[in-house]
This record gives structure tokens, sequence and C-alpha cells, in this order.
């Protein structure tokens, strides 16, 4: 090391070096920085001399920052010819799950939301090719019981009786865990890693039971929640799906802070309507968000238990949409299309004469000389919406 620069760093014979390093260690902002006008200084009171006049102000003037950490490069550039090479969405459930990310089953209590998020595990699990007439690929799937053993093993009976095969690929986690404490979450990487290939998924039923002490309206708790959950989705090199509550307002996606929401690659909403179950995707990142699906619970007598020969499950049974029956909004249409509705469905098609005689009986309070223009009309009008139809006989149907 040349002189000058031992004397800057303040090893010179008026103060010995470790001093005069550690003076200049306490005075060293991290922040700022060091000058080399501040180590020149420092040179200058620890006895330095310069052997050649110069000006402190142009060096003060110039100021070179000491770099102090390593640059650590988390990202990558790309140019476009390097972006067109990328590798496509690859997805699990066409279009819907990806194969890696974190995504979302939520619903209000008793859509079913749990019902299906096992559904869909124990078909990916076990090869089927298709989910709800989606075409799927085979994973290794890690299903987290955590609102206890019994119900998971009575879901699972149900399951294998209506699909008639057995779920032998799920590895069912129960017990306690909590994805706050790192510890469990190594716990779990350490115990699934050797047994399964990279790429398995993660159910986490439910988030709240995976949680136990967090405030869900909290940035800070719920952002510690979402790193764990993509550390498991990372080291797996697979997706988590956590099956979580919805909010008051529904429209506005998971329960808790919104940054839950924001953080998924996919959201899917269960709901529970006045004929059945429905599922919708309401996020999908580079995917659909327009799918609805329709399903009812069907009921099965699973095994015993040493109290209850006949306990029973539900498991889900993919539906066709309800029809939505077209009905007419005008009084006197109403009337009409009620009366030949029945008629129609006590015998079906109606002949036009049959269908206007129909017809007049409703016009009890129009003078008898306008009933038989008045019936025509209605007919023609209902026609002419399509609520009615005339058949290659010219008689009246219902479509």
């Amino acid at each position: 090391m040349e002189p000058q620069f031992k004397a800057a760093l303040g090893c010179s014979v008026t103060l010995d070096p470790q001093t005069a390093i550690t003076n200049l260690i306490d005075e060293f902002d991290p922040k700022r920085g060091i000058t080399l006008g501040t180590l020149i200084a420092e040179a200058q009171n620890n006895g330095w001399t310069p052997a050649s006049p110069f000006d402190p102000v142009l060096i003060v003037e110039s100021p070179v920052t000491m770099e102090l950490h390593t640059p650590i490069r988390g990202y990558k550039i790309y140019s476009r010819e390097d972006l067109r090479r990328l590798p496509k969405q690859q997805w699990l459930i066409h279009g819907v799950l990806p194969l890696q990310g974190t995504a979302a089953i939520f619903g209000a209590p008793g859509t079913g939301k749990s019902f299906l998020a096992l559904d869909l595990a124990a078909r990916i699990s076990e090869g089927i090719d298709s989910w709800f007439d989606i075409g799927t690929k085979q994973r290794d799937v890690v299903y987290m019981a955590l609102e206890g053993g019994g119900g998971i093993r009575k879901r699972i009976d149900a399951w294998e009786i209506e699909n008639n095969r057995v779920a032998k690929n799920l590895q069912i986690v129960i017990g306690e865990f909590n994805l706050r404490h790192p510890e469990h979450v190594s716990g779990l990487l350490e115990d699934i890693n050797p047994k399964l290939d990279k790429g398995w998924v993660t159910f986490i039923d439910t988030l709240n039971q995976a949680s136990p002490g967090s405030d869900e309206n909290s940035s800070v708790d719920m952002g510690l929640l979402l790193a764990a959950a993509k550390r498991i989705a990372m080291e797996s090199e697979g997706i988590v799906v956590l099956i979580h509550h919805s909010g008051k307002d529904g429209s506005k996606g998971l329960r808790g802070h919104s940054s839950m929401n924001a953080a998924m690659d996919l959201t899917i909403e269960v709901k529970k309507t006045a004929v059945g179950h429905s599922w919708s995707t309401h996020k999908v990142k580079d995917g659909d968000d327009s799918v609805t699906k329709h399903f009812t619970l069907a009921i099965h007598t699973t095994s015993g238990s040493t109290f209850d020969e006949h306990e029973t499950s539900c498991a889900v049974r993919p539906t066709e949409p309800p029809k939505h029956e077209r009905t007419p909004t005008g009084k006197l249409q109403i009337s009409v299309f009620n009366v030949l509705k029945a008629k129609y469905e006590a015998n079906g098609p109606i002949t036009e004469m049959d269908a206007l005689d129909l017809a007049k009986q409703v016009f009890v309070d129009v003078p008898p000389h306008r009933v038989n223009t008045k019936a025509k009309e209605t007919l023609a009008s209902l026609k002419k919406s399509q609520y009615i139809k005339e058949d290659e006989n010219e008689c009246i149907y219902l479509p």
C-alpha cells in the first residue's frame, strides 16, 4: 500500500493504525458514504503531510463514495427476442389453475368450498383428465386438513363412493400448523420434499386455521402469511391453494386485507343458490376470469364409527346450468302466457283455435266486442317476443 493511502486511512507514525481506523469508523455514516475530502482531512488530523500542494476544494467537490455492499441482482434483463423464447404459461387446470403460484378458493360458510377443494385435489392427485370438463394434469397433492381429521376422512370416503375409485395418492396433513412460524413451514418442507416430486400442489384448508392469532385486516400479518405461502410454492415448484372465507361484501373477494386478493394468481368464489352450488373464477392471471360451473353436493353413507354405523358426508357432482325461464312482463301477457303454459304442460302443443279460446278467458273485464281482438293481439305479441312459437302444424308450443 502506498504511504499516502496508509496515511489517509490513519496509518501514520503520529497515531497507531488501530486507533486511527477506529476514529474513522466511528464517524462513518453508511447512508452518506465517505468522500475523498473526508479521508484527506482524517489523514491530516493524524499527522499526514501531502508531498505536493493541492486544492482541497477540488477534492471535496469530487466525492467518491465507498461501496460497502456486494451487488445482489434478483432480476434479469430481457431483450424482445429473449421474451419470445420464454416458455408460455403452464396450466394445471387449463386456463384456470396455473402450475405455479398462489391461489384461493373462497366463499361464505356452507357454500361447499371445502368439498370443492377436496374434489379438485383428488382429481389432480389421481390424474383424472378433467375437472368440470376442463382439462387437467396429474401432480402430487398435499392436503392440509386443519379443521379436523374425522371430517376429512368422511369426505374422502364420500368422494371415493361418488367417483368409484380410491384416492390413493393424496397426502393428508392433520394437526397444528401456523404459517406465521418459519419453523413450521421448514418442518413441512423437510417432511414432504423427500416423498414427492417437485411441482406438487399444497391445499391449506383453511387459512384461518393456519394463522391463529393473526389479524386478517393487518397488512403486516397478511404479508407474513403470503410470504410463507409463496415460500412453499417456490420451494415445491408448485402452487399453494388457500381455502378462505369471503368478506361481508362477497364482490370484494377474500375476507381481510386487500393485499390478499392482489397477491393471488387465481381466485375462485363458491356460492350456494336456491337450486344448488356454483363456482366462478374472479381473477386468473393470464387466463379466463369468466368461468362459471355448477354442482350439487351428493350425500353418501360412509364407513361407520364406533358410535354411529351410518355416517354420511357429501361429494361434488357437476350439474348443468339452471334453466332461466323467460316470462313476459305485461300483466295481460303474463296471464295469457300462464294459461297457455298450464295447458301445454298438461297436453302438449295447442292448436291455434284452442290458444285463442284460452286467451279469451283472460279478458273478462274487456267489452265483449273487443275480446277477440285483444286475445289475438296478445297472442301475436307473445309470438313476436318468442315466448310462444308455432310448429310445422301451426300449433302453439313453449320453447
